[in-house]
């Protein structure tokens, strides 16, 4: 779309929705363009005849007092193609090569290109923020308490990043801080692994203006961390529960409510023949953990949901994991939902929290700072405690599914309602076969074709008649085979 960028390049709109970015192209300079990213962010681009394009930087506003103006930027794009005339490296002008590409700047280029929501975003800086910024840890030894100081690593040339190093930190990560349980420093290491790869991997593509010579040891990196996540046999989120697991589940939800006490934190509880020691967390919780089995939505998706965006049977959260889609999510609610959704809000008034705009509203430290629930996965990991079932808050969904084709859905019919595009999502990532499944296949493809093959034509001859046709000389150094009719 061309448009004079001199005057309006601060004003003019953002993408469509559902698209990541859009591109103006300047009336005066040819080739000088202005990207305005889905996040708000707006850069330079150079277009050259072929299509390629190049990044010369960020447009300068008080948000960005670095970035370039619109002079600045337009001297560029006539340097670039002077340079590129002459049969010089236009590249090099645009980002000069002195300038090193450090690790912070590739997190930032893929944060901000507008592939990722702002939700994606605040988590990928969270979870990159240890090997960027550093850490501190006390560690005790003998009977002194050390505190160690782990390195920053935001500031190093990408082309110095290698899988060893990005491991090293991984397994420090692992060991701290050390209040919180295995499962999520675990998990914290491992996200952190996969961001940077994604970031890095994305990083290549010649959009981002970051030059191919910037990654030495990418391959190399890339390959390692697919290896460490173990990538490539990933088997999905697969759980399926009978329907009496499912019936306990829910008492188990019931119970850890009954238990709810204001400022106390642990019980114990009567798991079979031994005494089981277990978390007591808010009720709000258990019931989005519960609303998540119900419904089949993410916990990310349970926890965002708005008191008014309750519309009858359906609701409507916002942009959801698919983020290139960039549309709103619907949830639709059943009746046993709906029941739950009753009991958050009289939680809600009970607690003093009817002011959040969320249906479960978490408390906070500050009661002032009214937000929704977080960290989904210690309730469940409280109620995988309480029924003896390996569960986490994932895994509601999948729970829910095999649910409903347990009673004769289909994939199909699924789908649409869990919010995949493909039934073949639903199946290959979520759907369960039992060996008990198995069994009645089979027992269902012998009774399909049970009494279909014809014992007139085509048979094999029954013994007493190949007795009578076929006489065999058993004697020594002696095979002859004498049918009858054809004796010598």
């Amino acid at each position: 779309m061309a448009q004079p960028l001199k005057h309006s390049a601060a004003k003019l709109a953002g993408p469509a929705p559902g698209k990541p970015f859009r591109d103006y192209t300047d009336t005066s300079c040819a080739g000088l363009q202005l990207r305005v990213t889905a996040t708000g962010r707006r850069m330079w681009m150079w277009r050259e005849s072929s299509g390629k394009r190049h990044q010369i930087g960020s447009l300068q506003t008080p948000k960005t007092p670095d970035g370039l103006d619109y002079e600045e930027a337009a001297s560029k794009v006539m340097q670039a193609r002077v340079t590129k005339q002459k049969g010089g490296d236009a590249a090099a002008v645009i980002m000069p090569r002195g300038t090193p590409t450090t690790l912070r700047k590739v997190i930032e280029t893929y944060v901000e290109s507008g592939r990722v929501n702002d939700d994606t975003a605040r988590r990928v800086r969270s979870s990159v923020r240890p090997l960027l910024d550093g850490w501190t840890d006390l560690v005790t030894k003998g009977d002194r308490i050390v505190e160690v100081v782990y390195r920053a690593y935001g500031g190093l040339p990408i082309q110095e990043v290698t899988a060893k190093m990005l491991f090293d930190v991984t397994e420090a990560l692992h060991l701290t801080p050390r209040d919180q349980p295995e499962v999520w420093r675990r998990a914290a290491a491992n996200r952190l692994v996969r961001n940077v790869a994604t970031a890095i991997d994305h990083c290549r593509l010649p959009s981002t203006g970051i030059l191919p010579e910037a990654f030495p040891n990418v391959a190399e990196l890339l390959t390692k961390c697919d290896e460490r996540l173990r990538i490539g046999t990933r088997k999905g989120y697969k759980r399926a529960l009978s329907p009496e697991q499912i019936v306990a589940l829910r008492q188990a939800v019931r119970d850890a409510i009954a238990e709810y006490r204001v400022n106390a934190r642990r019980a114990h509880i009567i798991q079979g023949r031994r005494e089981v020691e277990v978390e007591i967390r808010h009720p709000l919780g258990f019931l989005l953990i519960e609303f998540c089995l119900l419904v089949g939505c993410r916990p990310g998706e349970a926890a965002k949901l708005r008191c008014d965006a309750i519309d009858g049977d359906q609701a409507r959260v916002g942009k959801h994991k698919n983020s290139r889609r960039q549309i709103d999510r619907i949830l639709y609610i059943s009746a046993e939902a709906k029941t739950v959704v009753s009991e958050a809000d009289a939680w809600r008034r009970r607690e003093g929290l009817n002011t959040s705009p969320y249906v479960f509203a978490g408390p906070g430290r500050q009661r002032d700072k009214q937000g929704y629930i977080r960290h989904a996965w210690a309730y469940a990991a409280t109620l995988a405690k309480r029924t003896g079932i390996h569960l986490t808050a994932h895994s509601m969904r999948s729970i829910h599914i095999n649910a409903l084709r347990r009673v004769g859905r289909t994939a199909e019919q699924i789908a649409p309602v869990v919010g995949h595009l493909r039934a073949k999502t639903t199946m290959e990532h979520y759907v369960e076969v039992s060996e008990e499944e198995v069994r009645d296949t089979l027992a269902a493809a012998n009774d399909a074709f049970k009494g279909t093959r014809s014992r007139e034509s085509g048979s094999l001859p029954s013994s007493s008649q190949s007795e009578r046709d076929v006489m065999v000389d058993r004697q020594p150094g002696r095979v002859a085979a004498q049918h009858k009719g054809h004796l010598p």
